[in-house]
């Protein structure tokens, strides 16, 4: 994957939280490691933790 692939997952991830972040943004998340994906992670509700945080506990999760 290229970064242009990498940011259109990202934004797919970002609009699993439509309706639901406001007063925040919709963002999603991915870590990629050696042009793996190893974490996916979108901001899912007001209040909740941000795609960062869902992206590193996605990874935790898998192992890496």
């Amino acid at each position: 994957m290229n970064d242009a692939e990498y940011m259109r997952v990202a934004l797919a991830l970002a609009r699993r939280g439509y309706g639901t972040t406001s007063p925040n943004p919709m963002v999603g998340a991915l870590l990629v490691k050696q042009g793996r994906i190893i974490g996916r992670g979108w901001h899912r509700c007001a209040g909740q933790p941000h795609a960062e945080i869902e992206a590193l506990k996605d990874a935790h999760s898998r192992g890496e």
